[in-house]
């Protein structure tokens, strides 16, 4: 997931932006499918809950955007991305709040014209007026390292993202309605989704060590549990509490979570 904090702390300057890249020149973004094969470890992903804000992923291949753009890297560089790769902020890589994982998309800077074409390998950003995050290698293509944000437009690359999905479309059957609205709801009501259950994804590791000692330091918040899971021939480790009868009791025990030095847990529906 997305360094949140290194997000939050980026000040939203005008004057920099307009500094930032001052070249109209338009770039040919085009990518060759001749190495595409479908992903092993391809995922859409159940509906989730970050600062107040549940989002829904899912397929949309007819999906653009205009918005601002950010970038993260070193932070992050080395740790499991949201479908289990390991991220490299030198790589063309973005992070998307509903996108199915991984996708192409191409991004293009509206100030200067450059185009560039990213992989959808990870969830985020989750500031405030962004609609994507780029990899510190992708943002220094669109020359926005400096200023830390960019207008961009954002638009799937449909061909390029169905090959990735392979035969997982035909597989698809959505379980919540396709928007990315907040859901509001008494406590008391139990998730109006087909989904069972509250969880706190709290992390993901790919030492079983490392998820064990989590556990014990968040015992004391409820049930927890670990999930080993495969991902791409690679064995990670969720930590994940819970589970909780409705929102209300998640999002008590989440407020808990991220005052112990875990901010972007997240609810997920199970």
């Amino acid at each position: 997931m997305a360094c949140l904090r290194f997000l939050l702390m980026l000040p939203f300057v005008f004057a920099a932006l307009a500094g930032c890249g001052s070249s109209h020149q338009k770039a040919n973004a085009r990518v060759s499918t001749s190495h595409l094969k479908p992903a092993k470890n391809y995922k859409i992903g159940k509906p989730y809950k970050i600062f107040g804000k549940w989002y829904y992923p899912k397929v949309d291949y007819n999906y653009q955007e205009h918005g601002m753009a950010s970038w993260y890297g070193d932070c992050d560089h080395g740790k499991p991305t949201a479908n289990g790769e390991r991220f490299n902020h030198h790589a063309m890589t973005a992070a998307h709040r509903t996108l199915p994982i991984p996708c192409m998309v191409q991004v293009t800077r509206k100030d200067t014209g450059k185009s560039i074409i990213v992989r959808v390998n990870d969830r985020g950003p989750f500031a405030r007026n962004r609609i994507i995050d780029l990899s510190k290698g992708a943002a220094r293509k669109l020359d926005m390292l400096s200023c830390g944000h960019a207008p961009v437009h954002v638009k799937i690359l449909s061909h390029e993202s169905r090959i990735l999905a392979g035969d997982h479309n035909s597989k698809i059957r959505p379980k919540t309605p396709q928007r990315s609205i907040p859901v509001i709801r008494a406590p008391e009501v139990t998730n109006p989704h087909n989904y069972g259950r509250y969880l706190i994804q709290v992390g993901a590791f790919g030492s079983q060590e490392n998820a064990e000692s989590l556990r014990h330091k968040l015992s004391s918040l409820g049930s927890c549990s670990i999930l080993p899971t495969w991902v791409d021939g690679r064995k990670l480790y969720r930590v994940r509490l819970g589970p909780f009868q409705n929102e209300s009791g998640a999002d008590k025990v989440l407020a808990d979570v991220a005052k112990r030095g875990y901010p972007e847990a997240a609810i997920i529906l199970d």
